[in-house]
């Protein structure tokens, strides 16, 4: 509903809605993530030889959540294995021994796949690389200086390998904001709380990871408001996979991928009735339902909404100018993960769709309902930042409300219905 109104607007006065400047948003390690084909393989990995916890099997519902060292690694579900190798940009999870020798040996009386390289030395660090039963690559290694060693082999953390570090870290620090912690060519180490990343120059060609399809590595890095994060990050060029946060688990989640092919994803816990209120319900949206008009100096605008059916509610708006068309949108506010969330999509006469919007369809969450009320907000965008719709008799109200630069400022439209 809000995008409606966001499309009168922009149509009056001859613009597209922009992010507004807003705040840092705060990042920290939520968990680092594998996608895997099978969870009884990489259980059998990541507890029984890498000394992984279970704490919780909720497979049915997408995930396996272990800790290691105070860090928790997720397992989810993915359809193929990843092929790749480890000249191929690639996000891997990192673990720390106390003895590589002895865990080297041990993984490879099990059958795990080490790359053909030997265990490799630097100044500060022995490491081998190895990959998981779904292709994931990983390192582990020994520290040399035996005061860093822990007492069991532990998740240590991530690590990014990239073909171009100028690139990754417009990308890593100017975009997502983390900070460089340390340079000791070719790695660079970002300072993020709650877990390490390291950036690694070593990537000759693109990542293999088809996100959705083949295994995948990657950090979850946890925000408290993933839509404000969302908002930010979109404008320093994120692109991200989803048109909106999706609700996984006891998450809400987004991913989207470095320039480099490697997955990020950004998640913000769920908090009992996050998004879920009873209070919102596709059936409450039915006096949207029918034939409405809008008139403006220049031609009538025809929105019509059809009957919520199932989880969704949906319709259509053509727009005319000196008699002529020259706006059409499709729009639908649905039910989907626990949440009510409006999609709209513009379109040229002809059915081309805008192309600011190549990224996907506007959306917007639904945050209150009532008896003939609506209400849509989106704290981070520009302004308008709230839409109310309102419905009275025959006539229903939009209200676009919210911070602009010069202040405070509302702005109605006002649609009258067409026939019973």
């Amino acid at each position: 509903m809000r995008r409606v109104a966001i499309a009168v607007v922009a149509a009056v006065v001859g613009w597209v809605s922009a992010m507004a400047p807003a705040s840092e948003p705060a990042m920290r390690v939520g968990a680092v993530r594998l996608g895997v084909t099978d969870y009884d393989t990489s259980i059998a990995l990541y507890r029984d030889l890498l000394g992984c916890q279970v704490v919780a099997d909720a497979r049915d519902d997408g995930y396996v959540y272990m800790l290691s060292g105070g860090k928790a690694l997720v397992l989810t579900p993915a359809t193929r294995a990843l092929e790749t190798s480890f000249d191929r940009a690639h996000a891997r999870v990192n673990f720390s021994t106390p003895d590589l020798d002895e865990a080297v040996a041990r993984m490879k009386r099990a059958g795990v796949r080490f790359e053909t390289r030997p265990v490799r030395e630097v100044s500060w660090v022995r490491y081998a690389e190895f990959y998981g039963p779904s292709g994931n690559p990983h390192t582990i290694m020994e520290f040399t200086d035996p005061a860093r060693r822990p007492e069991q082999t532990v998740l240590a953390g991530c690590s990014v390998s990239v073909s171009d570090m100028d690139e990754a870290l417009k990308f890593y620090s100017d975009a997502l904001g983390l900070e460089v912690a340390s340079r000791n060519p070719p790695l660079v180490s970002m300072r993020i709380d709650g877990g390490s990343l390291t950036l690694d120059h070593d990537a000759k060609e693109r990542a293999a990871t088809r996100f959705g399809e083949t295994a995948w590595a990657g950090l979850a890095l946890e925000v408290d408001d993933i839509e404000h994060a969302m908002g930010v990050l979109r404008e320093r060029g994120v692109r991200f996979l989803e048109d909106a946060p999706t609700h996984n688990g006891p998450v809400y989640s987004l991913h989207a991928h470095d320039p480099f092919g490697n997955v990020i994803e950004i998640i913000q816990h769920v908090t009992p009735g996050d998004g879920d209120s009873p209070a919102l319900a596709i059936d409450d949206l039915a006096f949207l339902s029918g034939t409405w008009r809008y008139d403006t100096p220049r031609g009538p605008w025809i929105e019509i909404w059809g009957p919520p059916m199932g989880d969704a509610i949906a319709g259509m708006m053509h727009a005319t100018r000196d008699g002529e068309s020259w706006l059409y949108e499709l729009f639908t506010v649905q039910e989907r993960d626990g949440e009510i969330r409006y999609w709209l999509r513009h379109f040229d006469p002809g059915l081309a769709p805008w192309a600011s919007e190549s990224q996907g369809p506007l959306n917007v969450r639904l945050v209150e309902v009532s008896e003939n009320r609506a209400v849509f907000e989106d704290p981070a965008r520009d302004w308008p930042q709230r839409l109310v719709y309102e419905r009275t008799g025959d006539e229903l109200v939009a209200s676009l409300e919210g911070e602009a630069e010069e202040g405070a400022r509302t702005f109605e439209l006002r649609f009258r219905r067409v026939g019973g």
